[in-house]
């Protein structure tokens, strides 16, 4: 009688555009007065694109950025990029090449792309070679993390991690500096950067 009676509640949801997954969620939905709605996606294109990025213990612009080939860690930051996505390039129906995947992951490659990296050329790499291990993002983690074959020396593994900056930066104790050479991460900096910098692009909704 239950699942009668959730069955007929999903039905009369549907007639209200208001498609329900799961039976039990009708009861729920059935006592909420207001919902509150996550906007990317939904009032948005679902789109990313790169507006600013921290490089090399520097802020840059994100619009068209070919500085980024100049920076000693370029190799670095780009396969951190390819690697530790699944986004891939596809053809669309009128034959142009597009990104697909995750929207984030879309957007830092579509930046490589617009820096002239030859991104088509390295997914294509990242592809034929399976990763050593991969752990998904999670809510609990706030993080992925993708394990790889060094890909200029076969004998080392290479972790690259994405997520929360706050959270990443804590297992953190090296950083490249703006002159491209690794320097100790210390609290004052990792306070400096969360202050400054990722506070700084959430100040500006980025």
């Amino acid at each position: 009688a239950v699942t009668i009676s959730l069955a007929y509640s999903v039905g009369k949801m549907a007639e209200e555009n208001n498609l329900v997954r799961k039976l039990a969620s009708s009861e729920t939905m059935g006592n909420a007065n207001e919902i509150a709605t996550d906007k990317t996606g939904t009032l948005t294109q679902n789109k990313m694109t790169v507006q600013s990025a921290y490089l090399e213990d520097q802020v840059v612009d994100g619009d068209t950025n070919a500085g980024l080939l100049g920076l000693k860690s370029s190799i670095d930051i780009q396969e951190a990029i390819i690697y530790n996505s699944t986004a891939f390039i596809e053809v669309d129906e009128q034959g142009n090449k597009k990104t697909s995947g995750n929207v984030t992951e879309v957007g830092l490659i579509e930046y490589l792309t617009r820096c002239g990296v030859d991104t088509e050329a390295m997914i294509a790499a990242r592809d034929s070679s399976a990763p050593v291990f991969t752990i998904p993002f999670s809510s609990e983690r706030k993080r992925a993390t993708t394990v790889i074959r060094h890909p200029r020396d076969e004998s080392l593994v290479r972790v690259l991690v994405k997520g929360a900056p706050e959270i990443v930066i804590k297992y953190c104790t090296q950083m490249v500096g703006a002159d491209g050479e690794v320097i100790e991460l210390d609290d004052d900096k990792k306070t400096q950067i969360t202050e400054e910098v990722q506070k700084g692009y959430a100040s500006k909704t980025l």
